[in-house]
C-alpha cells in the first residue's frame, strides 16, 4: 500500500474496477444498512457537564490524563476554546510558506446550499439527534459552527475535524465488526488511522467494508478533501500547521459541514429537508482530484478550446483562399477514424460514436464533449498502472491545448499585420505556410481529443497491458514536440506538420492495442 502525506492513503494495490460504465449505478449513502455502532470509551467525569466549554476543550484539545500525539498541540497548534478563542503559532514553525487553501480546490463553487448563519439550528438538530455522534462531539460541533470573529471558519474547521475523523472511526469500526478498534493510542494497540480506515483491504487480508457502507459519492468526496495529493489535504496540512487560517476558504469549512451531516443522516429518527439535500448532493459527486478527474477537466478545457472550431479563427483571405481550409474535412482518409470506429461499437463505449462521427466534420465538439464525460467512471482503488497512464494522458492533454492556443495566437496576431500591411515579404511566406499547414495539424488534435475521451473509458473495460503504456508514452513525446514546434517564435510549420503525421501513426498503433485487449475481454 503506498501512502501519500503523513498517513492519508492515497490508493491501494488491487486491479481495476471491472463494474461497466453504465451497468451499475453509482452507490448511494441514502438506506445503509444500519449498524451497531460501539460505545465511546471517553466518558464525562464525574459531576461535568459535557456542555460546558471546559469539557469541550478537554475533549477537542488535551484527551483526558495522557496529551497523545494525536491531539490538536501535539500536531502542531494550540486552540483554547472559550470566550477569547485565540490561535497560537505552531510550535514547530514550518520553512515553507503557509498553505492557501482556496475555494478552487472545490472546482470554485459552493457544494452545499446551506448557510451557516441561517440554518445553525437545524445543524446543531442534526447532530444532537443523530446516534452516530456522542454528546461531546455533538457539543464541540455546535460550537464550532456558532463561533464568529474573522477566522470563524478556520476555528470551524479545526473543531469539526476530529469530530468527523472519530465518526469515520466508528463507522468503520462497524462495518468492519472490530469494536475493540474504536480506542485511541495505547501502548499496546495501533491507532486506527485514516491510512487503514480508506484502504481497500484490512490487515488481515479482507475487504474492507467501509467503502461499501459509505458509497461511492461519499468517499469520493472524502478522498478530496483528505487524501488526494492535488487537493487541499485539510487535515494533513492543518493539523502540522502549514496552513494560513486568513486564507482558509469558507467553502472548505461548508463541505466538511455537509460531510459531517450526510454521515450522521442516518443515524436520526426522522427526515430532515436539509439533511436530505446534502446526501443527494453526496450521492452524485465525482472525484475532482483523482487523476480520472483532473483528465476530465483538462478534457472539457481542451473541447472549449480554438480547437472546437478552429476554422473560424481570423485569417487574411488575401494571402490563402478559405476554401483551402476545408480540405482536411474532404480528404481525411489517414486518420484513423475507421479503426476507432469499430472499437466503439462495443456496447459500454458506444456513446463516444457521435463524438467520432464529429470529429472529421465541421462541427464544434464542446457540447459533445459535455455530453460524453457526463458518464460517471469509478475511481476507487484503480490500479497503479491506471493511475500512471491517467496522469500521463492529462500531461498529453495539456500539450495538446498548448499546441492549439499557440496556432490560433499566432494566426490572429498575423492576420491582423498582414492587413495592416505590416508583414515583411519573409514575413508574408511564413504566415503563408502557417495557413497551409493549420488544417491537417488542427484536425489531428481534434481525433487525439477523441483518442483521450476513449482511453478514460476503456481503462475501466480491461486490464492496462504493459505494451499501451509505452505506446502512450510515445503519443506523449510526439504532442510535446507538437508543442514545442508551435510556439510563434519557431515558424517550423512543415516539421509540425510531419509531427502531426508521426502523431497519427501512434494513433494506429495505441489503438490496435486496445482493441487486442478489449478483444480479450
Amino acid at each position: 500500500m503506498a501512502t501519500i502525506g503523513r498517513d492519508l492513503s492515497y490508493h491501494t494495490e488491487g486491479g481495476p474496477a471491472t463494474s461497466a460504465i453504465d451497468s451499475q449505478p453509482v452507490k448511494a449513502y441514502t438506506n445503509p444498512e444500519k449498524f451497531t455502532l460501539p460505545e465511546d470509551q471517553s466518558k464525562p467525569a464525574v459531576n461535568e457537564d459535557c456542555n460546558s466549554v471546559e469539557y469541550v476543550h478537554r475533549k477537542t484539545v488535551c484527551v483526558g490524563k495522557n496529551c497523545h500525539g494525536r491531539s490538536g498541540a501535539a500536531k502542531g497548534f494550540a486552540l483554547t476554546v472559550g470566550s477569547s478563542t485565540k490561535y497560537t503559532k505552531p510550535l514547530l514553525p514550518t520553512q515553507r510558506p503557509l498553505l492557501k487553501i482556496g475555494k478552487e480546490f472545490l472546482g470554485g463553487v459552493s457544494m452545499f446550499e446551506f448557510d451557516v448563519d441561517r440554518d445553525k439550528d437545524i445543524l446543531c438538530t442534526i447532530w444532537r439527534h443523530s446516534s452516530l455522534l456522542v454528546s461531546s462531539a455533538a457539543t464541540v460541533c455546535c460550537y464550532a459552527v456558532s463561533l464568529d470573529g474573522p477566522l470563524r471558519f478556520a476555528y470551524c474547521t479545526m473543531l469539526l475535524l476530529p469530530q468527523v475523523e472519530h465518526a469515520l472511526r466508528r463507522l468503520f469500526c462497524a462495518a468492519n465488526k472490530c469494536p475493540a478498534r474504536l480506542l485511541t493510542a495505547e501502548s499496546s494497540v495501533h491507532f486506527t488511522t485514516f491510512t487503514e480506515m480508506f484502504s481497500e483491504h484490512l490487515v488481515d487480508g479482507s475487504r474492507n467494508q467501509l467503502a461499501e457502507h459509505l458509497g461511492d459519492g461519499m468517499m469520493n468526496a472524502l478522498f478530496d478533501l483528505l487524501v488526494h495529493p492535488s487537493g487541499p489535504r485539510l487535515r494533513d496540512h492543518l493539523s502540522h500547521g502549514e496552513v494560513s487560517l486568513e486564507d482558509l476558504a469558507p467553502e472548505v469549512c461548508h463541505f466538511l459541514i455537509g460531510l459531517l451531516v450526510v454521515l450522521c443522516t442516518p443515524y436520526l429518527s426522522e427526515k430532515i429537508s436539509l439533511a436530505d439535500a446534502c446526501v443527494a448532493v453526496v450521492t452524485s459527486y465525482e472525484s475532482l482530484h483523482h487523476p480520472s478527474g483532473q483528465l476530465k477537466s483538462k478534457l472539457l478545457e481542451l473541447a472549449a478550446c480554438p480547437l472546437s472550431s478552429w476554422w473560424e479563427i481570423d485569417r487574411d483571405h488575401s494571402v490563402l483562399e478559405c476554401s483551402s481550409w476545408t480540405v482536411p474535412f474532404s480528404g481525411n482518409d489517414d486518420m484513423p477514424v475507421k479503426v476507432m470506429s469499430a472499437i466503439l461499437k462495443e456496447p459500454r463505449l458506444s456513446f463516444l460514436q457521435p463524438f467520432c462521427r464529429a470529429v472529421c466534420l465541421p462541427q464544434s465538439l464542446e457540447d459533445l464533449s459535455v455530453e460524453c464525460l457526463s458518464h460517471p467512471v469509478c475511481t476507487m482503488y484503480r490500479d497503479r498502472v491506471e493511475l500512471e497512464l491517467l496522469s500521463l494522458l492529462t500531461h498529453t492533454a495539456q500539450e495538446c491545448l498548448t499546441a492549439a492556443w499557440q496556432i490560433k495566437d499566432g494566426l490572429v496576431k498575423r492576420a491582423e499585420a498582414s492587413r495592416n500591411q505590416q508583414l515583411r515579404s519573409r514575413q508574408r511566406v511564413n504566415y503563408q505556410r502557417l495557413l497551409i499547414n493549420t488544417p491537417g495539424i488542427m484536425l489531428t488534435l481534434r481525433f487525439l481529443l477523441l483518442h483521450l475521451l476513449f482511453q478514460r473509458y476503456s481503462l475501466l473495460l480491461t486490464k492496462v497491458p504493459a505494451k499501451l503504456v509505452r505506446v502512450s508514452k510515445k503519443v506523449h513525446q510526439f504532442t510535446q514536440n507538437l508543442r514545442s514546434l508551435t510556439a510563434t517564435t519557431c515558424n517550423r510549420w512543415e516539421e509540425a506538420a510531419e509531427a502531426a503525421n508521426s502523431l497519427r501513426g501512434a494513433f494506429k498503433q495505441n489503438l490496435q492495442e486496445w482493441q487486442s485487449a478489449l478483444g480479450n475481454t
